[in-house]
């Protein structure tokens, strides 16, 4: 296989290699193809790096699962789109909410929320991070709602100092959504709706 042909092989085979999303490339050694993509969820950071195979997850312990092997590489996005993701099953399939109630899956969400806790508290400066904190409250409170998922008054007092901290960059919509979520859980600290 020289150059030229393997410019000619599709976008589509070349992302059929391998759980790529962006940005294509290659590199002949010999006979043999090999893909080279900075989006890889092992290489750099590209902003959809694992947004494909989330949304591919078909049940929310597929979605665990996918953290519980890529969880050093996931960033605060694909930790947004995430809890999305299974907010999305969950409101699809009753069968999906009932795995919230389990303590045995309960115990395996844990690490996934405290994942994102973290990414929340250390990241102040994370590009889209109003987006990101308005999504993520947002979902777990629907999920909280949908299944009875209750997390611990830690969680949320994170999530609360982050609001604060970063409230000017909300947009309508974001401040909108974090009002709603804050809310559906009982969260009355003065300091959070004052800057809302």
């Amino acid at each position: 296989l020289n150059y030229t042909n393997a410019c000619m092989l599709q976008y589509n085979h070349l992302l059929g290699i391998g759980n790529y999303t962006e940005n294509i490339g290659f590199k002949v050694c010999g006979t043999k193809l090999f893909t080279t993509n900075r989006n890889h969820p092992d290489g750099g950071g590209g902003k959809k790096r694992f947004e494909v195979s989330i949304k591919k997850c078909i049940n929310i312990m597929d979605v665990i699962d996918l953290h519980a092997r890529e969880r050093r590489n996931m960033n605060q996005r694909d930790l947004s789109i995430s809890w999305n993701q299974m907010k999305k099953l969950a409101m699809e399939d009753k069968h999906e909410r009932k795995k919230f109630s389990t303590k045995q899956n309960q115990d395996r969400f844990q690490p996934f929320l405290d994942d994102t806790i973290s990414s929340i508290k250390s990241s102040a400066s994370v590009r889209n991070q109003a987006a990101n904190l308005a999504a993520i409250c947002f979902n777990l409170s629907k999920l909280h709602k949908l299944c009875g998922w209750k997390i611990g008054d830690e969680s949320w007092e994170a999530l609360e100092r982050a609001i604060i901290k970063i409230s000017d960059k909300f947009k309508a919509k974001q401040a909108s959504n974090v009002a709603w979520a804050l809310a559906n859980v009982n969260r009355s600290t003065i300091d959070v709706w004052y800057k809302l």
